[in-house]
């Protein structure tokens, strides 16, 4: 745990902008004039903010903390809430913070990792783009789809990935303090530039079947947060680690949800239902995994787009819904999920005869 950087929460966006770049921190904790916590600022939220001259409670978005130094619970917590740090919350005090690499820390002297693959923690729906995709529209892309990097393929190749630490250090951290006007009206030019011109390349790739403690030790080797699987079937951010610690079950199945952070009590209940029901079902066709991840955009007036991937046996389905009302994006997402794992169910049968078949005319071309 590490002393917080902190901002009171009626300065200016572009104070915490500065602020940010000053101390090298993605998310700072935003307190009252008595030093009371608030919650977090992110740069995400800096990157989507129109207006830096607005103050920094307008953007709150994140309330997440521990009032506890249990290092399975702040992973938790980390991961339901997509941050890479939180704070340490006693009596609306702020002690410290815990930050996503000293959690990767204890996993590596703690956890045997050798046994467990990159395949077990990718996230395995990976979303490109072209080099030439502007930059605002990376940004979107970002923002709908709560992802943090793009790999950009040409030619089914990969050749390199945009991050949104790219986008903050080469379009919106200028060497020094500029006026509000100036930054925004460079930031606008620049933003219709093609993402390959402040992409990272080379790309650090994986295979899948690589054990994880590598792939930390390469994530540090080479300072970066993300890696890609060499055939584009998977990406790992610093995030995905901390499902080694965080495994949870609903019927058997193992589950994991993202983005929690968006959702109020009622709605978590909702999802929570949702989830049950679909484990109880896919349990019994082989379903082992349901990964689900939720975001919320409030510039369209709290619009739900949530992503889920499921293992059912050796394969993976992938759904998606989005709107207004809940709970029609979530009957949406659950019932595209049973169709697809009913078409799936119906393939491994059909799958199964034809090896029956095939067993049964070898056994009788023996008998000639």
């Amino acid at each position: 745990m590490r002393e917080a950087v902190t901002i009171d929460e009626n300065e200016k966006i572009i104070d915490a902008f500065y602020k940010m770049k000053e101390n090298n921190v993605k998310e700072l904790v935003v307190v009252n004039k008595q030093g009371e916590y608030k919650g977090l600022i992110r740069e995400r939220d800096i990157i989507l903010e129109k207006n830096l001259n607005a103050k920094v409670k307008n953007i709150v978005k994140i309330f997440a903390k521990t009032e506890k130094e249990d290092i399975s619970e702040i992973a938790k917590i980390m991961y339901q809430n997509d941050l890479y740090t939180l704070p340490y919350v006693k009596n609306k005090e702020v002690l410290g913070i815990f930050y996503i690499d000293e959690i990767l820390e204890y996993i590596q002297k703690n956890v045997d990792l050798k046994n467990i693959p990159a395949y077990t923690i990718m996230t395995k729906k990976v979303i490109v783009a072209s080099p030439q995709i502007k930059i605002s529209k990376v940004i979107r892309i970002f923002a709908e789809n709560n992802i943090s990097h793009l790999p950009l393929v040409e030619n089914s190749k990969l050749v390199a990935i945009i991050s949104r630490r790219d986008i903050i250090e080469k379009i919106f951290k200028p060497k020094e303090r500029v006026t509000i006007g100036e930054l925004i009206g460079e930031k606008y030019s620049l933003l219709e530039n093609p993402a390959i011109s402040i992409a990272s390349k080379p790309v650090i790739t994986f295979y899948k079947k690589e054990k994880i403690g590598t792939l930390i030790e390469r994530m540090k080797e080479n300072n970066i947060s993300c890696l890609v699987e060499k055939n584009l079937e998977g990406i790992i951010t610093k995030k995905d680690f901390l499902k080694v610690l965080i495994e949870e079950r609903l019927e058997g199945i193992k589950i994991n949800v993202s983005g929690l952070a968006f959702l109020d009590s009622l709605e978590k209940n909702l999802l929570n239902k949702y989830a049950k029901s679909f484990c109880n079902e896919i349990k019994k066709i082989g379903g082992k995994e349901l990964e689900i991840n939720v975001k919320k955009l409030s510039e369209k007036r709290n619009y739900f787009v949530i992503r889920a991937t499921c293992l059912i046996k050796d394969s993976y389905i992938h759904a998606f819904a989005e709107g207004f009302n809940f709970i029609d994006v979530l009957q949406t997402l659950f019932d595209k999920l049973k169709r697809l794992a009913i078409e799936e169910k119906g393939y491994e049968e059909e799958k199964n005869l034809r090896e029956i078949r095939k067993s049964l005319l070898i056994e009788y071309l023996k008998n000639f």
